[in-house]
């Protein structure tokens, strides 16, 4: 991979990269069975967001086998719990536990709303759509062209140069697995994560920045109101 210098640069890297990869799965019925595409950015990417929200991979939403890749969308989706036509279609129930957080963090609805228009960005950790997060394993695993730790890895370089690149003040890991590949893996810290109090925290002093993540149950955040005292305590 070349040098990423610009957030532009990253775009285009990420899209040249994940093309690739959706060339092959199309290839593959089984692969087709188990993946609806990518989706990159849930919303539009901003520099110096407050938070950047990292998910371990996009779900289904609507259910579009659209196999496509999108880099990026018109605003990030968690607005679409304040949107009571567009809640009844789809329930989101993480977008829901989402704000949730933020109201335990200390925010009022009209405060979260302005935060998720015009200081939030949302992506994953990894960008292809699936059903459950098993289904990644299942999809570049039965592909030979694909070494699918390659792709965990570069999937990895690609979340921590977005870092760096949009310089949030907080990253706010989607659940235990995407904060374990980031923090654990590449930050090599190993004891951030407190079991007792059910998320991990750690502060990269270089850049001046908190990552927190949770566990979860399926879309339901475990632990949230310890999670959110942590949240309010490093927005002070």
């Amino acid at each position: 991979m070349k040098e990423i210098k610009s957030i532009e640069e990253w775009k285009k890297q990420v899209n040249e990269y994940l093309n690739s990869l959706n060339h092959e799965l199309q290839k593959d019925e089984k692969a087709k069975e188990l993946y609806y595409g990518f989706d990159v950015i849930d919303g539009m990417l901003i520099k110096n967001p407050l938070i950047l929200f990292v998910g371990i991979n996009p779900g289904k939403g609507n259910g579009e086998r659209h196999f496509e890749v999108k880099m990026e969308s018109n605003r990030i989706s968690y607005l679409d719990v304040f949107n009571t036509e567009v809640e009844d279609k789809y329930d989101y129930p993480l977008a829901k536990n989402t704000i949730k957080l933020l109201i335990g963090a200390g925010y009022a609805e009209d405060e979260i709303i302005k935060l998720l228009t015009k200081s939030c960005v949302k992506t994953n950790l990894y960008h292809v759509i699936t059903d459950k997060e098993d289904d990644i394993k299942n999809i570049f695993g039965s592909i030979s062209s694909i070494n699918i730790k390659d792709y965990y890895d570069i999937s990895s370089m690609f979340c921590v140069e977005l870092i760096k690149l949009i310089n949030p003040k907080i990253v706010i890991f989607e659940g235990k697995s995407a904060y374990n590949q980031i923090v654990v893996e590449c930050y090599e810290e190993v004891n951030s994560w407190d079991e007792n109090l059910g998320f991990g925290h750690f502060y990269d002093q270089s850049l001046d920045l908190h990552l927190i993540g949770y566990a979860r149950t399926y879309s339901n955040i475990n632990s949230i109101d310890n999670v959110a005292s942590k949240l309010k305590e490093v927005l002070i």
